[in-house]
């Protein structure tokens, strides 16, 4: 049976004696050692549930879909090849869950990137020209619930990269592994999505002095 922890990040503490040693944490896993999954339960499910919330702004089922990425990841150890990439794996796992979660829910998952057409003639021309202040800047400005509110108005496509990038913290191979997409398109993405930041951000009147 899954053992489901509480949803919390772990403290720096827990995470560094976990980590300090994964391949051996994946071998007691693979010998049926409960309390290593517990460990490596309590290690990445906050991202999990992070990244499953996000992508489908609803709380119950993300905490559900979170339980059966670990149910997955359990049944499918076996098949991770490279165990430096635990974290990445499971995101994986989860990218996928949440995106067939969607499209059972019949929602396109890569609708039009844009509310409206004049959304997509500002960022198109925010593209063109050179700001003042870097998107990256504009968004170390905004408070954290101006900046979280505008993220869950983005397209999924955008939304994800931006949390596995500036939530989450993972790399940008990574990011690609995770999405199953060239580094190129993940990177793309994320200039875009920063860019749509920006002007959705000036819009608010957060920005005057």
């Amino acid at each position: 049976m899954l053992f489901w922890a509480s949803l919390r990040a772990p403290s720096w503490g827990e995470r560094r004696a976990i980590v300090a040693d994964e391949h051996a944490l994946i071998d007691r896993v693979l010998a049926g050692d409960r309390d290593a999954f517990e460990s490596l339960v309590l290690t990445h499910q906050h991202r999990v549930y992070t990244l499953l919330w996000r992508l489908l702004r609803d709380r119950e089922t993300a905490q559900d879909l979170t339980q059966e990425v670990f149910l997955k990841v359990y049944q499918r150890l076996t098949d991770l090849k490279e165990r430096n990439k635990l974290g990445p794996w499971i995101m994986q796992v989860a990218h996928n869950l949440g995106l067939d979660h969607i499209k059972k829910r019949k929602v396109d998952a890569f609708s039009a990137d844009f509310a409206d057409e004049l959304t997509e003639q500002r960022v198109h021309g925010s593209l063109s020209s050179t700001p003042v202040e870097s998107p990256e800047e504009i968004v170390l400005r905004m408070t954290p619930g101006t900046l979280s509110q505008i993220i869950d108005t983005l397209d999924l496509k955008y939304r994800e990269v931006l949390t596995l990038r500036f939530v989450q913290g993972f790399s940008f191979q990574d990011i690609a592994k995770i999405m199953n997409l060239p580094l190129t398109t993940v990177k793309f993405r994320k200039h875009y999505a920063m860019q749509i930041l920006k002007e959705k951000w000036l819009e608010t009147g957060e920005a005057q002095p």
